[in-house]
């Protein structure tokens, strides 16, 4: 487990559930979906430096581990808003085929 998985108190395990439950719907998630999810909520972290920010943990979670998790990124900077509305960019990911 490296430090990020540490600081979010997550395993590969839990983001896996989290992905095959979007596979019965969809092929394509973005981390926003993941990290509401696992968190029952998504909010930019707005003035958080990237290597603090916990939604950039998530992030780079799914980058660090996509062949273990079955993943490949699709697109960065897909716009999307956060649960007060606020403008944000998060990243599409493809379930791949098992």
């Amino acid at each position: 487990m490296n430090q990020n998985e540490e600081d979010l108190n997550i395993s590969i395990e839990q983001i896996q559930t989290i992905i095959n439950s979007f596979r019965i719907e969809r092929r394509t998630f973005t981390t926003i979906e993941v990290i509401r999810e696992f968190s029952g909520e998504y909010r930019v972290d707005q003035g958080v430096p990237v290597s603090l920010s916990h939604n950039a943990a998530f992030g780079r979670f799914l980058s660090e581990h996509e062949a273990e998790l079955g993943i490949q990124l699709v697109e960065h900077g897909v716009h999307q808003k956060d649960d007060n509305g606020i403008d944000t960019t998060t990243a599409k990911w493809r379930i791949l085929e098992s």
